[in-house]
């Protein structure tokens, strides 16, 4: 994610303040932290913000994306554009519970075509951390659906109807999944467990 076009404020990127808080790898506005041992990453972003990038479209086609990021806020979100028409829903990203904790979330895009374009990360929820986002062409499909019981405590990972990955809740039952969602920030809808 620090890899975004060069072109300064309103051209590359759009942040809200003039300090770069990380002030590690670039020396623009942009707040990026870590360092070249354990990966550079885009922190402390605010909503209304945003990075643009050069992209080279080889092939026609919907994309799978996988999103590495983190949060310790519960309204953390983004959303991507491709020469500014949205390709993505909102992405609304889990609370990881520590800054230094990653998580990969899933979905797709539109369909996309070919040739060279400007993809834009904009920041909807403040306070997501990315490290990166790798595009994947055509979609993930579910071939084969299991259930099995199991006694005790157990994760279930829950995903929206288009693929994306909204996070993980630790319970011991369906019904007390049920009330764990309700206890979350997710809206009423169908959901993927």
């Amino acid at each position: 994610a620090e890899n975004y076009d060069v072109g300064g404020q309103n051209k590359a990127y759009y942040d809200n303040d003039t300090e770069n808080k990380g002030n590690v790898y670039r020396t623009d506005r942009v707040d990026i932290e870590g360092d070249g041992t354990s990966g550079y990453k885009i922190g402390y972003t605010e909503a209304g913000e945003w990075l643009e990038y050069t992209v080279n479209v080889t092939q026609a086609d919907i994309y799978t994306y996988e999103a590495t990021l983190s949060s310790g806020s519960d309204a953390s979100s983004f959303q991507l554009f491709l020469d500014d028409t949205a390709i993505t829903d909102t992405i609304q990203v889990p609370n990881t519970d520590d800054w230094n904790t990653y998580s990969a979330i899933t979905g797709t895009t539109t369909a996309l075509t070919t040739g060279s374009h400007i993809l834009k990360i904009a920041i909807t929820g403040s306070y997501v951390k990315i490290d990166k986002i790798k595009f994947t062409a055509g979609t993930i499909h579910i071939t084969q659906a299991e259930a099995t019981l199991v006694q005790g405590p157990q994760t279930f990972k829950v995903y929206s109807i288009q693929g994306t990955f909204l996070g993980s809740f630790h319970t011991s039952s369906f019904t007390s999944l049920k009330a764990e969602l309700n206890k979350s920030h997710l809206n009423s809808g169908v959901y993927v467990v």
